[in-house]
């Protein structure tokens, strides 16, 4: 497989980009090819996609927590209502205790 040429999905359009690697990292990459019986570009284009999804989840937490966000329905509608003086009366508790 490796060596052979790939295709671009429909829509898509691929670029050259050229990085230098020393020999151990190199070597790594072509045993997980090997390994996934895939070439060492479809490795680097993994850990590419694993890094840029990892680097927006950092950026944009919102994204995390959007499917969860308003998903709680029939709570008490003052349930966000004066939270701050709630959790401040509970530390003088614990700190009195």
């Amino acid at each position: 497989m490796a060596g052979a040429a790939r295709k671009a999905r429909p829509g898509t359009q691929r670029h050259v980009m050229s990085i230098r690697l020393d020999e151990r990292r190199r070597q790594a990459i072509a045993r997980v090819a090997e390994a996934r019986q895939v070439s060492p570009s479809d490795v680097v284009r993994s850990a590419v996609d694993a890094l840029l999804a990892s680097a927006e989840a950092a950026v944009r937490p919102y994204e995390g927590w959007r499917r969860v966000i308003g998903a709680v329905r029939d709570a008490p509608p003052e349930l966000s209502e004066r939270t701050g003086a709630a959790f401040a009366a509970q530390l003088r508790r614990r700190r009195r205790a």
